[in-house]
């Protein structure tokens, strides 16, 4: 076939050469019609059928996902071809089909990287294959845009995450599930890289710098939780329960939302309802934890631990008052029982539940709080850290709960079951009358003779406030198999039903 076109150029070039002695000219005798025949269009490459075929195919994706509308919008701006040439193509294909060929380990479908058409088209290229149906124009245009769009799309799945958490989890539940027009609640609060153009940018460049295999290497998650989760799913039969919760936690460790750079730090996993503490790498303390209900989720986020309030107020937020507290208006006992205070937030006054209304309460000019002390629903601890949710880690004066396998039944904070630990824990400085300082605040008997003659003191003021400097990190993240105290990958309940929407997006062809 190469001699057809071979010839055929040479035939084309002397019937276009100037000549003034036409009796020398070899092909004096040669016909147009003569020529036709030796023409194929099956093997004949056209710039403006590749593009044309490539306009048809960007369109027909109906693309919605970043990564490829950057694509599309590459090619929709006649910017020069990434893989084909004048020559055909080059080993750069080859090396992005090795990465591709594992896809299939990371628990996603070749369909969605469209294996079977670059394979095909690569093989028709280099062996001259074609016919009416794959002639040379459409194959290169197949194998030049779909070739770009799994590379986009292989190369920014592995560094930022094949889904979207934002959009995924905060367009989830709605805050009025009655309501059309209610907005969504935010599940998600973690700062995290997305993919951006910039990097769009940079992975042209190495395409265009024959630097396919650096880019696709540099992408990938480095993790030891990323390592340990592929390690394991490399060992699990793909039909088992168990191997579809590894996909889903593999997908999470790409979002890379709990790498820190600090020695210190603390991590709380919902699905485990359990806190780690972690110090140069490894786990110092570990605690049960009470965490939202299903009606009440505990939003992922990341924040820094800031202060300890000692002895705190519960100021009852709306939505309790809204349901359990409205209907009691007028009841003195109840409010007595519960130590349960209305307050003017004008002047701060304190107003008898005889003669207040329910519109009152539901007002913003009342509260309703809780006096501190042993039975206050926060205990004697909260640990505060900015969030916009109004939530925060909590002693309780409900202990018997840690003990049970489910713990969800907060309205969204997170109950510690040792609050007293992770306070020394936070503490820069283990200075032992500054710990009695908060053993007495808490009515804990001192362990120094210092500490002693504090409490004897009667002129001693309680401390109300331990400051944490430098502030401490905290991730609270979701993960249904996560590592436990030991190392050992652990499998946890989807308390939330978060697992089933990731595996759906990642399964997805599109």
């Amino acid at each position: 076939m190469r001699r057809l076109f071979e010839v055929l150029f040479i035939v084309l070039l002397s019937m276009c050469s100037c000549s003034k002695n036409k009796s020398d000219y070899p092909f004096s005798q040669l016909s147009y019609d003569e020529l036709d025949s030796l023409r194929n269009n099956d093997y004949t490459v056209s710039n403006r059928r590749v593009r044309s075929f490539i306009d048809s195919f960007r369109i027909a994706e109906r693309d919605t996902d970043y990564i490829d509308v950057l694509t599309n919008c590459y090619y929709a701006e006649r910017h020069p071809y990434l893989w084909i040439n004048k020559w055909g193509t080059d080993l750069r294909c080859d090396t992005v089909l090795e990465w591709l060929a594992n896809v299939n380990k990371l628990g996603l479908p070749e369909k969605k990287f469209y294996l079977k058409q670059i394979r095909q088209s690569l093989e028709r290229v280099r062996n001259l294959d074609f016919d009416k149906t794959f002639t040379a124009s459409r194959t290169m245009a197949t194998l030049e845009y779909y070739l770009t769009k799994s590379y986009m799309r292989y190369s920014s799945g592995q560094r930022f995450g094949f889904v979207n958490p934002n959009k995924l989890f905060n367009r989830m539940d709605k805050v009025e599930k009655d309501s059309t027009n209610s907005p969504y609640k935010t599940l998600f609060d973690i700062p995290i890289d997305l993919v951006n153009k910039d990097f769009f940018i940079k992975a042209l460049d190495c395409i265009q710098k024959a630097q396919v295999n650096t880019f696709m290497t540099a992408v990938q998650p480095t993790s030891s939780l990323y390592e340990k989760i592929y390690n394991t799913i490399q060992n699990t039969p793909q039909n088992s329960e168990r191997y579809k919760v590894l996909i889903v936690n593999l997908e999470r460790s790409r979002w890379r939302m709990h790498e820190s750079e600090d020695k210190k730090y603390v991590v709380v996993n919902l699905p485990s309802q359990q806190l780690m503490a972690m110090e140069q790498g490894a786990s110092t303390l570990n605690m049960n934890v009470c965490v939202g209900s299903p009606e009440h989720q505990t939003p992922m986020l990341t924040s820094r631990i800031a202060y300890l309030e000692l002895n705190p107020y519960w100021i009852i937020p709306q939505s309790i008052v809204k349901r359990d507290i409205i209907k009691h208006v007028g009841d003195t006992a109840y409010f007595s029982s519960k130590r349960f205070k209305i307050v003017d937030r004008a002047v701060g006054n304190f107003i008898s539940p005889l003669d207040v209304t329910s519109s009152m309460l539901l007002s913003n000019k009342y509260l309703v709080r809780q006096d501190k002390g042993e039975d206050n629903s926060l205990g004697r601890m909260i640990f505060r850290f900015p969030n916009p949710f109004s939530i925060y880690m909590h002693d309780t004066n409900e202990h018997d709960v840690f003990s049970q396998n489910w713990r969800t039944v907060s309205h969204g904070c997170i109950r510690l079951e040792k609050p007293f630990d992770l306070a020394l824990f936070l503490l820069k400085d283990k200075d032992d009358i500054y710990i009695d300082r908060i053993r007495l605040a808490l009515d804990m008997e001192p362990l120094t003779d210092e500490g002693h003659e504090l409490k004897e003191n009667h002129h001693t003021k309680k401390l109300k406030r331990c400051d944490f400097k430098p502030t401490i990190p905290l991730f609270v993240i979701y993960f249904t198999c996560y590592p436990d105290v030991s190392g050992k990958l652990t499998y946890y309940p989807d308390i939330y039903k978060y697992d089933e929407p990731i595996w759906i997006h990642l399964n997805a062809e599109k």
